[in-house]
């Protein structure tokens, strides 16, 4: 249910889960080779996981489906949405893969059924995560400079360069409190 809390009880029981644990490991690693904390990857996946449940993703990869198949077909464009667990944008991935697209367009045009795949491919925990490093890597280093011994104050930079929300900063900040505090 999206509406809900993620309370300190709910994080604990995702912490006993064993595909939360690979995507720590993964964010540990990945945010090691692009210079980005691990823990505030972690938390952004775990929020973003949250308010965005399985159940609401596997519609939006129908969704994303059927309008690519359409675009890719006909020759039109899709809505620029956001896919995987860590909401990255459809232009974003594309401009990772090497394509110059606006970031921040509202449509993006796909040309061929395998990008179609490589999208839906992209959205896997593994390739999200590396998508969202490799993006947050410069609000990373813009918030070690601005804050260089306060990591609660650099977690609720980048939340708030990630969604663009003070609130979603200020959540951020008290998931990686939290996760530092359970893992110490």
């Amino acid at each position: 249910m999206p509406g809900r809390l993620l309370t300190r009880w709910e994080l604990g029981r995702l912490q006993r889960r064993r595909s939360w644990r690979r995507a720590a490991a993964l964010c540990r690693r990945i945010g090691a080779e692009q210079g980005c904390d691990g823990v505030t990857l972690l938390g952004i996946y775990t929020l973003e996981r949250h308010f965005r449940p399985l159940p609401m993703r596997l519609c939006e990869y129908a969704l994303f489906l059927g309008e690519s198949c359409l675009s890719v077909f006909r020759g039109g464009v899709v809505p620029n949405r956001t896919l995987g667990p860590c909401q990255i944008g459809l232009s974003a991935m594309l401009r990772a893969g090497g394509r110059e697209v606006p970031l921040h367009t509202r449509q993006v045009r796909l040309r061929s059924a395998g990008e179609c795949a490589a999208m839906l491919r992209a959205a896997s925990p593994a390739h999200a995560l590396g998508f969202l490093a490799l993006g947050l890597r410069d609000a990373f280093r813009e918030a070690q400079a601005r804050y260089p011994n306060a990591p609660a104050l650099q977690r609720r930079a980048v939340g708030r360069s990630f969604n663009g929300r003070y609130g979603y900063g200020l959540m951020l900040e008290q998931v990686c409190g939290f996760l530092t505090e359970k893992s110490e």
